[in-house]
């Protein structure tokens, strides 16, 4: 019983552990995940941020002979510069959790839109006679636009890619937290189930023995000295049922010896009862 009892104890402190430790496991894990996905919402953001940037670029190269229009969205990329340079000086600044990746990364954000700015200022900031048609405007900032547009399709690509991977560990995470947790539930279960047992079998094993010992000397008692004493089938009363019988067996042995001793006596007493008077008629 004590036994049993200790058992149903480990199970509920394994129990315990168990669950402290997944809380704290998944807690660690999403945390983790968070980090990774704002990071890469971030970089996304600049993205977005970028793509705009080169729209204005293209609706300023359309009215390029209007001056009217031309202006206005000269503004309107100026504003956008002005804003992605904003972002991107925040997560250099308040991102304290950026891993040395994510600084390189950041890093290049800032190289590439310089080289971009410096060539598109080139038109953007030409004097009125030293302006160019559109297609000659296009071709002299095309390394500037080029690289910035092959770096921004790269960024929001490894951007997509990591919040999807960041999306599936979590997931995946999930699934084997749910499958950890109800493998260990049953695991607990069974051993619940085998301790219960025990406390229900292991009163019988012990009782069961003990009344039989007790009916074997109430035999005894009473005279009958000619049934065995077992043990039940219990291996730990073995030996009390061996020193029991073996009590048994002497006194068995010990009152058939006074029987045969008094039948002898009791012969001997009736042959000198019939030789007396035969003696006395002498």
């Amino acid at each position: 019983m004590v036994w049993a009892m200790a058992m149903l104890s480990i199970i509920l402190a394994q129990a315990f552990v168990a669950e402290h430790y997944f809380s704290q496991t998944k807690k660690s894990v999403k945390s983790i995940v968070a980090d990774n996905l704002g990071r890469n919402v971030d970089f996304l953001q600049l993205v977005i941020s970028g793509n705009k940037l080169r729209r204005y670029e293209k609706e300023f190269f359309i009215f390029l002979d209007h001056p009217e229009n031309r202006a206005k969205y000269l503004g309107e990329w100026e504003s956008a510069k002005s804003d992605l340079e904003k972002k991107m000086r925040s997560l250099q600044q308040e991102r304290v959790e950026f891993s040395g990746n994510d600084k390189a990364m950041i890093g290049e954000w800032i190289a590439h839109l310089a080289f971009y700015d410096d060539q598109f200022s080139l038109i953007a900031n030409a004097k009125p006679e030293d302006r160019m048609d559109t297609k000659t405007a296009n071709e002299k900032i095309k390394p500037g636009k080029d690289r910035f547009a092959i770096f921004l399709k790269q960024a929001e690509t490894e951007a997509v890619k990591n919040i999807n991977e960041s999306a599936a560990v979590a997931t995946s995470f999930d699934l084997a937290i749910q499958s950890m947790t109800i493998q260990f539930a049953l695991l607990s279960l069974a051993g619940a189930i085998a301790a219960a047992y025990f406390l229900i079998r292991l009163p019988k094993n012990i009782f069961t023995p003990i009344q039989g010992f007790v009916d074997s000397v109430n035999k005894m008692s009473v005279g009958d000295l000619s049934t065995p004493v077992t043990s039940g089938g219990t291996t730990e009363f073995n030996s009390l049922a061996d020193a029991i019988d073996r009590l048994r067996i002497t006194m068995r042995a010990t009152i058939d010896g006074m029987k045969r001793r008094t039948e002898r006596e009791n012969a001997a007493a009736e042959k000198t009862i019939t030789t007396f008077p035969r003696a006395v008629a002498r």
